[in-house]
């Protein structure tokens, strides 16, 4: 068993209790319910790595991917929620959903090693051999994270009660740091590129905090 299984399932059963906390004790809170989804989905994605590292099955490093594809999606889709902004759901998810019908096809090769801290990934969508697929996939990432902290900014200058100001103080320091060390991880070290989805995700408890200050705050 590699070291990155072992924080991978602790970091995961603690997302989970987070999710699960919130979910009961602030479960008539008006902020979105997918906010513990979100939270699941980065203990999903831990739980994937402990079980890869493991049982070293391509399900679970298919699996894996496929649950982290989905968290810019997800996260855009919370804050487009909460603000009440009219969008189209579909529109949203519609590149996530069309990853995962690729990647679940059992034509698609999957390769993960476990490292001394991460797992590396390679694939159709992570793979230098594969320039389109894998820039379409970047800007998609990328561009969904950039879009919803876009929005943070712009809707906390309209929001007018302290409280909101808060929660999109919050929001953005979340999607920063869960994002920021892994990206200048990548840019320091660029042999890291294939780990990156491993990197993100473990700065990514950080989220999970976060959101938990963000209820109590609303409740509050």
């Amino acid at each position: 068993m590699c070291f990155t299984a072992e924080v991978s399932l602790a970091t995961a059963i603690f997302e989970f209790l987070i999710a699960a906390f919130i979910l009961l004790y602030y479960r008539k809170s008006p902020l979105t319910k997918l906010i513990p989804v979100f939270i699941v989905l980065l203990g999903l994605y831990q739980f994937t790595e402990f079980m890869a590292c493991t049982i070293d099955t391509i399900f679970w490093t298919k699996l894996g991917f496929v649950t982290y594809t989905f968290l810019p999606a997800l996260g855009l889709e919370i804050l487009l929620r909460y603000t009440g902004k009219k969008h189209n759901p579909v529109l949203v998810f519609i590149i996530p959903v069309i990853v995962a019908i690729v990647t679940l096809s059992q034509n698609v090769s999957f390769e993960s090693t476990c490292g001394t801290f991460f797992v590396a990934a390679r694939h159709l969508f992570l793979n230098p051999a594969s320039v389109a697929l894998t820039l379409a996939y970047t800007v998609y990432y990328f561009g969904f994270i950039g879009l919803t902290s876009y929005l943070i900014i712009k809707d906390y200058w309209k929001a007018r009660a302290r409280k909101k100001k808060f929660i999109y103080i919050y929001a953005l320091i979340a999607t920063i740091v869960a994002l920021l060390p892994a990206v200048i991880l990548l840019v320091i070290f660029p042999m890291l590129y294939l780990q990156f989805p491993s990197i993100y995700c473990e700065f990514a408890v950080v989220y999970s905090l976060l959101a938990l200050v963000a209820y109590h705050i609303e409740k509050n």
